[in-house]
C-alpha cells in the first residue's frame, strides 16, 4: 500500500466507528427511555384466552385477567368497563416507571341466558272413531278391572303415550293434560341459529328446550269415541351473551376524544331443567 494511500484508509475506518458509536448510542437512548415511534397507543388482551369459559350454571363465579400495555412517553389516563358492572381507572406509565397493567375480574352471572325466543306454536289433533275400541272386564264385587279387549286408543300423553279403554255400556268423559320438555342441541358444542335470532343484540344459539303443554278433552258412548286435542310448544333457546372488556385511553391529552379499545368472549348460562318446568303454563283452550 502506498502512503499516500494510508490516510484515506484510516480515515474511512474513523467515520465508520464514529458511526457506530452514534448509532450504538442512539439505541441505548432509546431502549432507557422508552422513545415509541408512530404515535402513542396501547395494547388489550386476555391473559391465558384458551382457558375462557363457555358455558357456566347460574350462579357460576367467571374469573379471567385482562393487560393494558402503554407505547407512550406521557402518562396517560385509562378507564375501563367490564360488561356486569365493573369499572375502574388507572394511569399509565406509572410513577415507577411501568407501562403494563394487569386486572384480575370475578363476577356470577345470577340470571340465566335461556329466553323464549317466539310466539308458541299451536297444533290440534282430532279423535273420532265409530269402532269398538276396547272392552272393560270387571269384578263383580270390588269392581277392580281384571282383563282388557278390543282396540285400545293410544294418545301421545306426556312423555310416552297413554292407552285409554272404554267400557261401551258405558258413557263416558275423560281429559287430561300434560308437560313435556324436549332438549334441542348440544349446549356445549352450540352454534348460533340458523335464522340468526337475536335478543336485545345478544345472539340465540341452536341449543336449549321445546317446552310443550298437550291437552285432551274425549267423550265415549257405546261403539262411538270422539276426542280434540290442543298443544301448545313454546321455544326456548340459550343465548350466546356477550362478556366484554372496554378500555379508554386518553392518549393525546383531550378528555373528551379517548381512544377505545375493545375485546370480548361469548358464553352461556345454563338454567336447571326443573325450573323451566316450573314456569307458567300457556292458557289455551278447545
Amino acid at each position: 500500500m502506498e502512503l499516500s494511500e494510508k490516510p484515506i484508509v484510516f480515515g474511512i475506518m474513523i467515520a465508520c466507528v464514529l458511526g457506530i458509536i452514534i448509532v450504538g448510542g442512539f439505541i441505548a437512548v432509546t431502549n432507557l427511555t422508552g422513545v415509541f415511534s408512530g404515535g402513542p397507543f396501547s395494547e388489550l388482551y386476555f391473559d391465558e384466552h384458551t382457558e375462557l369459559p363457555n358455558v357456566i350454571d347460574k350462579g357460576e363465579e367467571i374469573n379471567f385477567n385482562f393487560t393494558v400495555v402503554a407505547h407512550n412517553n406521557d402518562p396517560t389516563p385509562y378507564t375501563y368497563k367490564v360488561l356486569y358492572g365493573e369499572t375502574g381507572a388507572f394511569d399509565l406509565p406509572t410513577a415507577y416507571g411501568e407501562y403494563k397493567k394487569n386486572i384480575s375480574i370475578c363476577f356470577a352471572p345470577q340470571d340465566s341466558s335461556l329466553r323464549l325466543l317466539s310466539e308458541p306454536a299451536i297444533s290440534y289433533q282430532t279423535l273420532d272413531t265409530d269402532a269398538t275400541i276396547g272392552r272393560v272386564y270387571q269384578d263383580g264385587v270390588t269392581g277392580a278391572v281384571v282383563e282388557y279387549e278390543g282396540y285400545p286408543v293410544s294418545l301421545p300423553i306426556g312423555p310416552g303415550a297413554a292407552t285409554l279403554f272404554f267400557d261401551e255400556t258405558q258413557s263416558e268423559e275423560f281429559s287430561t293434560d300434560a308437560c313435556t320438555l324436549k332438549p334441542v342441541g348440544d349446549v356445549f358444542h352450540a352454534v348460533p341459529s340458523e335464522d340468526g335470532v337475536e335478543i336485545y343484540g345478544e345472539q340465540a344459539s341452536n341449543a336449549g328446550y321445546d317446552l310443550t303443554y298437550s291437552q285432551w278433552d274425549i267423550t265415549h258412548a257405546g261403539d262411538k269415541t270422539a276426542g280434540n286435542s290442543i298443544s301448545t310448544t313454546m321455544q326456548y333457546r340459550y343465548l350466546f351473551q356477550k362478556v366484554s372488556v372496554e378500555v379508554k385511553a386518553y392518549e393525546n391529552g383531550n378528555p373528551t376524544e379517548p381512544t377505545r379499545y375493545e375485546i370480548h368472549f361469548w358464553v352461556i348460562v345454563l338454567e336447571d331443567p326443573s325450573v323451566i318446568q316450573m314456569l307458567p303454563k300457556q292458557s289455551f283452550s278447545l
